[in-house]
């Protein structure tokens, strides 16, 4: 029987006699001999899956290329027999690749190998004879894998999102689309479901994978069982469902630029494990990769330590891809905030993430850089100073930093709407104007309704100078909206100038002038009465200018009010 070492990365499958004549093949076996299968996804190392992840809609894209040497070997063991060959000897691959993020936490791919060059031995003895096997040759097709990848948890390790256990699950499944003769692909749908857990720190990354590939059994040559006297009972080599275990490493040399990879995989059989040695492989693989920008290159090599099928004895790949940003913690960081140059606003002073890594002494979130008030907490909106109120004025240039108030009045409310601000607003709680600041014109009493303006007249007239209308307005309203009052006496009153009857007579023209108005401005004239008193009733002195102006007046004088059982509206205070 011909031997082979552990470096000849074969596969044997054991024929045992021509026990009977075979059906004439028109394809090899489905039996896939390529076991490098890169993930399509951002940020693993090569077919070893990370718990990586980019943000939201992050894609990426790219392709490898591959070279095998050796990867199966197909033997008949009978003693004597010579019936052996290389069924694939050489393997150059292209995977074409795409992903996108759908979530921060799921990212979906796809993978397709496109075998550019296959080649092998052409069958010998028995395989020619009576299993009618091809010759592997040309260009063929490898089976379409599509590939979910879902972070499950990110467990944060001193500083920074990226640093820290992270656990995930990959689903992978792989459709039969590949070329028949070339030993390129499984014989029906193929999953592949593997667990990831990995630690992260600094740019350093240590993977562990354990999965299973489920997948229909094939034998690669299909002969009855034989028993060999004093050797024992022997049956056909199957291909069938799989135990993969695998680990993957990174070790940084430029932050976030140049790193050195490593991956070790491991399959053997899932029914019974480790029983077969042609079902026992293990493939070791080391490399650089580069990062520019988005762009991601890797080199590596190694070759498979057992000789199980589909493990060759050498292999190679270069990559070029684009990929998303992904931060893995790799970094100089002199203040120690966990925030990594360039990120760092302040990289001599340590601070939060929030700020990008500048001091926040108040803690409000905006760097002490660009915080007016440091000392403070404020909103960012207000340069990190303080507003009380919530009105969007910080309380150092706020008048009433605990109201809030419109910006127009400095921060200031108006609580009855005059457009005088509270504070200069001798009456608050009630409409006013500006020259009797914010108090109101009109205001009804118990017995009148006070005016805090006067009635002009020019002089000597009982002609209402329209500097008073706005006042008498005010009146006429006041009067429409207290129908309880229901007899008001207009009352005009002059000062001592002129003889009494002058003044009595014109003290009544006026009076009589203002009721016309008030009756204009939709007042009631049976609601309304005039009196004139001319100079009998003064309210200072006549002997100056000053008193003289007080005593010429208008008064309106409530004479009739509805009882509260006829009206129910109260009268205004």
């Amino acid at each position: 029987m011909k031997r082979f070492g552990k470096w000849s990365g074969i596969v044997a499958v054991l024929v045992l006699g021509v026990m009977a004549a075979g059906e004439a093949r028109a394809d090899n076996p489905k039996v896939n001999s390529y076991f490098f299968r890169p993930s399509p996804h951002p940020g693993d190392l090569m077919n070893i899956v990370t718990t990586n992840m980019p943000k939201q809609w992050g894609w990426g894209a790219g392709a490898w290329i591959t070279y095998n040497r050796k990867p199966l070997w197909i033997e008949d063991i009978r003693l004597g027999s010579n019936d052996s060959y290389w069924a694939v000897k050489n393997q150059t691959v292209m995977d074409i690749f795409a992903s996108v993020a759908f979530l921060d936490w799921l990212n979906v791919g796809f993978n397709l190998p496109m075998f550019l060059n296959t080649n092998g031995d052409a069958p010998k003895g028995i395989f020619d004879t009576n299993y009618n096997m091809n010759r592997v040759n040309g260009f063929a097709v490898g089976d379409l894998r599509l590939s979910a990848k879902a972070r499950f948890f990110k467990i944060p390790f001193l500083g920074g999102q990226e640093n820290g256990f992270g656990m995930g699950l990959v689903q992978d499944v792989s459709f039969p689309t590949a070329t028949g003769r070339n030993f390129t692909g499984d014989d029906g749908v193929t999953g592949t479901t593997t667990l990831i857990t990995d630690f992260t720190m600094r740019g350093w990354q240590i993977a562990l994978n354990m999965g299973v590939r489920l997948k229909k059994t094939v034998a690669i040559v299909d002969f009855p069982p034989v028993t060999i006297p004093g050797v024992g009972q022997f049956s056909p080599h199957k291909s069938g469902h799989q135990l993969l275990l695998g680990a993957g490493i990174v070790a940084p040399i430029l932050c976030n630029m140049l790193e050195i990879i490593g991956t070790l995989e491991s399959r053997t059989s899932l029914v019974s494990p480790y029983n077969n040695k042609r079902d026992n492989a293990l493939d070791l693989m080391g490399g650089v990769r580069l990062h520019m920008g988005n762009l991601r290159f890797i080199a590596a090599a190694g070759g498979g330590v057992l000789s199980g099928y589909g493990s060759p004895s050498v292999r190679a790949t270069v990559n070029l891809a684009y990929e998303p940003d992904l931060e893995k913690g790799c970094c100089r960081d002199p203040d120690g905030d966990g925030i990594c140059e360039p990120n760092d606003l302040c990289p001599q002073e340590a601070g939060p993430e929030n700020t990008g890594g500048c001091p926040d002494r108040d803690g409000d979130g905006v760097a002490d850089l660009v915080d007016a008030c440091p000392d403070e907490p404020g909103p960012a909106e207000l340069n990190g100073c303080p507003d009380t109120d919530g009105d969007g004025i910080i309380d150092s240039k706020d008048a009433c930093p605990q109201r809030p108030g419109p910006k127009k009045y400095d921060g200031c409310p108006d609580t009855d709407g005059d457009g005088i601000p509270d504070p200069k607003d001798k009456c608050p709680e009630v409409p006013g104007v500006p020259e009797l600041d914010g108090c109101p014109r009109v205001v009804v009493t118990e017995k009148k309704i006070e005016i805090h303006q006067k009635v002009f007249f020019e002089t000597n007239k009982a002609v209402i100078k329209p500097e008073s209308f706005g006042l008498l307005k005010d009146v006429a309203k006041v009067i429409k909206d207290n129908p309880q009052l229901t007899k008001i006496r207009v009352d005009g009153h002059t000062d001592n100038v002129n003889t009494d009857a002058y003044n009595l007579r014109l003290s009544r023209r006026r009076a009589k002038a203002v009721r016309d108005f008030l009756v204009k401005q939709g007042v009631s004239r049976k609601r309304l009465s005039i009196k004139g008193f001319g100079e009998s009733k003064p309210i200072a002195d006549n002997a100056t200018e000053e008193g003289k102006a007080k005593n010429r007046r208008v008064e309106f004088v409530i004479i009739g009010k509805a009882k509260p059982s006829d009206k129910k509206d109260p009268v205004k205070k």
